[in-house]
């Protein structure tokens, strides 16, 4: 199940929605499928020639180091000869490939104005 995240700039307003984890469809193909980039697609289909199971998509609290913005990182997780591998989607503002550089400890910044912003949880989703 996933996590409803409510980020918020007590300094400009600036808030954002953003859904977190995972949900039931996210182990569907189809769904798989719908957050990669064609280039992530490609690599995904490689891995299943060569044997690659147990797919799954899990999205993830983002900063996207090229252009600040914060998103919701969808990660495609995928086993192959056992061990572990992961596909990072895009950044949806500037297209750049996501990475996981922001840590769950640090105060996120506002995209905005650069003051640093609170994160509550809201709910859940599936």
């Amino acid at each position: 199940m996933g996590q409803i995240i409510q980020l918020h700039c007590r300094q400009c307003g600036f808030e954002k929605e953003l859904f977190v984890g995972g949900g039931m469809l996210d182990c569907e193909l189809k769904t798989i499928l719908s957050v990669l980039p064609e280039e992530g697609k490609r690599m995904l289909a490689a891995a299943a020639n060569f044997g690659a199971d147990q797919f799954s998509v899990t999205r993830k609290l983002c900063v996207c180091a090229s252009c600040g913005a914060i998103y919701a990182l969808p990660v495609v997780s995928y086993n192959i000869k056992g061990v572990s591998q992961e596909i990072y989607g895009v950044c949806p503002e500037c297209g750049v490939a996501g990475s996981m550089n922001w840590n769950e400890n640090q105060v996120l910044s506002c995209p905005k104005c650069g003051s640093g912003m609170t994160q509550q949880e809201t709910g859940h989703w599936d």
